[in-house]
């Protein structure tokens, strides 16, 4: 029984923290669309090197 109850909080635990992963991406994949579209150049030119910093092209 102790073990069932162990194995259901490291699932538990483990959708949790995946829900909290997939979260945070969600939230700066939305911030990154909403910055690389900003028309103040400093936010765009910042998200810009960003991106080519982690080489991803964007041209």
């Amino acid at each position: 029984m102790e073990k069932n109850k162990l194995t259901f909080m490291a699932v538990l635990l483990t959708d949790r923290k995946m829900v909290f992963t997939l979260s945070m991406l969600a939230i700066i994949a939305f911030s990154g669309y909403v910055v690389g579209f900003n028309q103040l150049p400093i936010a765009h030119d910042t998200f810009h090197e960003l991106r080519h910093s982690i080489g991803l092209s964007c041209h």
